[in-house]
């Protein structure tokens, strides 16, 4: 994977997780803690609000977001269903492939159920 691949699926990951710690993420993309301090630090310097807690991990600053990309219920579950079918029919390239994408996908997911569920306390509000 080249770096500016790395560099993307670390912010997908800083955005479907609360904290993420540079071992999580060196292990995911088989590199060194220190080559992962050195792209928290490109994303810092391209201006990606990221947070840290010592200790804990890295996050991103409330309310940025990847525009996501948008999914029906239905195709969400037919990413998770076959994801799992996977796990006994395939090889390991194919699945590390698929849970990359699926890892999109959640991230994705994650965004529009808060978005639905902002809407639904809106129109609770109004009501």
């Amino acid at each position: 994977m080249n770096r500016l691949d790395r560099l993307t699926s670390i912010l997908i990951q800083l955005q479907s997780k609360r904290l993420t710690t540079a071992r999580e993420i060196a292990n995911r993309f088989e590199v060194t803690n220190r080559t992962i301090y050195r792209d928290i630090q490109t994303l810092r310097l391209a201006g990606v609000p990221i947070g840290e807690e010592e200790g804990k991990g890295y996050f991103l600053v409330e309310g940025y977001r990847l525009p996501p990309v948008m999914f029906t219920m239905e195709e969400a579950r037919a990413l998770v269903t076959t994801s799992k079918i996977l796990n006994y029919h395939t090889e390991d390239s194919l699945k590390q492939n698929y849970e990359s994408a699926l890892f999109k996908n959640k991230s994705s997911f994650i965004a529009q159920r808060q978005r639905q569920t902002g809407i639904f306390k809106f129109k609770n509000r109004i009501s």
